[in-house]
């Protein structure tokens, strides 16, 4: 029994160290890596190599990449902490001009209830004391003016169209990066910025005044046509 025990001990043992060792030196020479497409061909979406010039990307019209976008909201709480908050967008587009910055707009509209998960507010951000989505459902953007300030920053001026008022407000943005997604061809653009709301000018005295001057991060993609 003991001489049995030790071989099926020992046979046990060098099927382990096997294993180990197969994982550790990966897959066969010249073979793709687990989960890898057949062929090595890139998985659908992947982005050619981007580029930092702006005027890489052809003029036109773009529209949002909703799967890579960011609205990212700091709230005061009271001057002690910040929540943070985020929303998604509904839809957007960009009118691209990379050599007269001028011509370009943006319009984009989001959702208003915002994503909290896994916290749980006292006072629901959604209800009638915050955002009140049920009676506005939708936050929105739409630009009036657009100045290249150098280094690939932009000043995006435009209104925007909160608890159903319309005010003045500005996007301090920077281009990212412009690349093709492979293997459909489509130009894609990407910006990062940040834009201050006032918060207490939309929703008045109270609470709001507590909460002061709220900043919005943005992220956004932007899809164009494909390559000719």
């Amino acid at each position: 029994m003991r001489s049995k025990n030790a071989l099926l001990t020992s046979a046990l043992a060098t099927g382990i160290f096997m294993a180990q060792v197969s994982v550790a030196q990966g897959p066969p020479s010249g073979g793709p890596p687990p989960g890898a497409p057949p062929g090595g061909a890139p998985p659908a979406g992947a982005m050619r190599p981007a580029s930092k010039d702006p005027t890489a990307a052809p003029a036109g019209t773009y529209a949002m990449d909703l799967e890579h976008h960011a609205v990212i909201v700091r709230a005061s709480h009271g001057g002690v902490s910040f929540n943070v908050l985020r929303f998604a967008a509904k839809q957007g587009s960009l009118v691209w001009d990379p050599t007269n910055p001028g011509k370009s707009k943006l319009e984009v509209t989001v959702d208003a209830k915002p994503i909290t998960d896994p916290i749980v507010y006292r006072i629901k951000i959604e209800s009638d004391a915050m955002l009140d989505t049920a009676k506005f459902p939708e936050i929105k953007f739409v630009s009036t003016a657009v100045r290249a300030t150098g280094g690939n920053r932009y000043e995006i001026d435009g209104q925007l169209t909160l608890l159903g008022m319309t005010k003045p407000a500005q996007i301090q943005a920077s281009f990212v990066g412009t690349g093709r997604r492979i293997p459909t061809g489509e130009t894609t653009i990407g910006f990062t910025g940040s834009m201050n709301v006032n918060w207490p000018e939309y929703k008045g005295p109270g609470m709001a005044n507590s909460v002061g001057v709220v900043t919005v991060g943005l992220d956004a993609e932007f899809i164009g046509a494909k390559a000719p």
